[in-house]
């Protein structure tokens, strides 16, 4: 009998972040929407990977930020 390794540092994500980085937040229905998607809207990704992906889509989501400010 094969044993299987207990994976901790793995994570969920959703592939299309709940708020857009390019839009900004529009509204609650859109959010919820975003949220609770259907399977086929995650993907398991490593902490680290994750860790990347979330700091390069806050980068993204602050320079649209101060756009909107500057606009």
């Amino acid at each position: 009998m094969v044993k299987c390794k207990k994976r901790t540092n793995n994570v969920i994500d959703h592939i299309y972040e709940v708020v857009d980085e390019n839009v900004g937040w529009v509204s609650w229905d859109i959010y919820i929407e975003r949220l609770f998607v259907e399977k086929e809207g995650f993907q398991i990704l490593c902490w680290s990977c994750n860790k990347k992906k979330t700091t390069e889509n806050n980068a993204i989501r602050a320079d649209t930020r101060k756009k909107k400010i500057i606009n």
